[in-house]
């Protein structure tokens, strides 16, 4: 279906949840022959519920909620207005968890201190707050400083746009279908 509807190079292609149940190399296949239609100056209309496509596909995304716009934007503006800031991924040296925890909260704002996640093999999960100059500052702390503090590996990204759709669909500011 997803050929069909992909033959001749139209200028719009409507892709109902174009790669559900595929494996991930199918999936990657029809992800390239998007982004060809799009470099061919094509555009493809996309429903989906894995928002890993979304973010991977789309240049603009709506979210509907209970039938209307919830919201609209790009992923980063809509990870920037919905999303819960940063999340910083710890693993930690063998027996040296309890440290390497005390080090990160230490570096970390009093709000963002508990770990939201806290595997049995010396994983840590923390979210941190969007401030730019905090999260500038805790780059230049965790390069410097981790590997003495108990700290195997570390990494930062900004919350997902699952993260986001979460906020989204369950916030309360709904806009209005006044006209």
């Amino acid at each position: 279906a997803v050929s069909c509807a992909m033959v001749g190079s139209p200028s719009v292609a409507i892709l109902d949840e174009p790669t559900t149940g595929l494996d991930p190399l199918s999936r990657r296949g029809i992800w390239g022959a998007m982004h060809e239609i799009k470099a061919a100056g094509g555009c493809c209309l996309l429903t989906t519920h894995m928002l890993e496509e979304a973010e991977a596909l789309c240049t603009s995304i709506v979210i509907l909620r209970k039938g209307a716009v919830a919201a609209e934007g790009t992923v980063l503006q809509l990870k920037e207005q919905w999303g819960q800031g940063y999340i910083l991924h710890v693993d930690c040296k063998n027996g040296e968890a309890e440290r390497a925890l005390d080090f990160v909260a230490s570096l970390l704002p009093p709000e963002c201190r508990q770990p939201v996640k806290v595997s049995s093999m010396g994983q840590l999960t923390f979210k941190v707050s969007s401030d730019a100059n905090m999260v500038g500052h805790l780059f230049i702390d965790l390069a410097g400083k981790a590997e003495s503090m108990g700290v195997r590996h570390w990494g930062i990204s900004q919350a997902s746009l699952e993260d986001a759709y979460i906020h989204i669909i369950s916030s309360d500011d709904m806009p209005s279908n006044t006209a």
